[in-house]
């Protein structure tokens, strides 16, 4: 049957079977989720699924270490190489099942970032992005996303 899963599952029951199971171990804590949560999203793309794992990660990690207002067709990597903080994003508006078209622009986005940074320069852009620093995180906001972007914190 298709439909939304609360209409075609009829044959759904209760069961003493957890969905989420959570624990505090010393000061951090631990959440085991018995469900393949992420070949899920894969598969059927649920918002429910995506909100589900966002609620845990928000309960794991209340502050987090990167925030953005990037559209979620933009793809965003964060690492550590040496003395510089790297962050990848990656404009997947082009990608459609198997084929892959021109992206369309995206502008002003920004990225707030845990740490207190002097610079933040755009690779592909060949740039200097201003930095704002508002408290104990630096943000700055990329004017244009056409593909990708490489962005150097130091």
């Amino acid at each position: 049957m298709i439909g939304p899963p609360e209409k075609i599952h009829i044959d759904m029951k209760d069961t003493t079977i957890p969905a989420i199971v959570s624990k505090r171990v010393g000061q951090g804590a631990i959440t085991w989720i018995p469900s393949e949560l992420g070949p899920l999203y894969y598969r059927h793309s649920l918002p429910a699924h995506a909100g589900l794992f966002r609620d845990v990660i928000d309960g794991l990690m209340p502050t987090r270490q990167l925030v953005t207002n990037a559209h979620p067709l933009v793809e965003v990597s964060l690492m550590n190489q040496n003395e510089r903080t790297l962050v990848h994003l990656i404009n997947l508006s082009g990608h459609s099942q198997t084929g892959y078209f021109s992206p369309i622009a995206m502008r002003d986005i920004t990225v707030s970032l845990a740490g207190g940074f002097k610079r933040a320069r755009a690779i592909r852009g060949s740039e200097d992005i201003p930095i704002r620093v508002r408290g104990s995180r630096s943000e700055i906001t990329l004017p244009v996303l056409r593909d990708y972007e490489l962005i150097v914190f130091e």
